[in-house]
């Protein structure tokens, strides 16, 4: 009971409220969101690439993608600025969006269904 008379009463009332007021002004940032969608071709040729978008909802750039092929293949893309992202890619397989981070590392979700690509 001392220590909460210290802080909020007696002679370090204008600390406590300026305390107060310190804490009230902070905001909290939103997590990150991001999803695949094919932008390409659903099947491709030996030789030829196709398009896959990442698109970003909430969150701050630069992000940070991990996304697996087939479900064991993981590729690490950094520093992306652009909303969507595009991946070319000549790799017949599924690919699934496994994480996303935003410019301080706070993990987002990932929503939507992998995107099949087959050769």
């Amino acid at each position: 009971m001392k220590t909460f008379y210290r802080i909020f009463g007696g002679k370090n009332r204008k600390r406590a409220l300026m305390l107060f007021a310190l804490i009230s002004t902070l905001q909290v940032a939103a997590q990150p969101e991001a999803w695949l969608t094919l932008a390409g071709n659903a099947s491709i040729c030996p030789g030829n690439n196709t398009s896959i978008q990442v698109n970003f909802n909430l969150g701050t750039p630069p992000f940070i993608i991990v996304y697996s092929i087939d479900g064991t293949t993981l590729v690490t893309i950094k520093d992306i600025y652009v909303n969507p992202y595009v991946i070319t890619t000549s790799t017949p397989g599924t690919y699934a969006l496994e994480h996303v981070y935003d410019f301080d590392g706070t993990p987002g979700t990932t929503t939507g269904s992998p995107v099949n690509i087959t050769g």
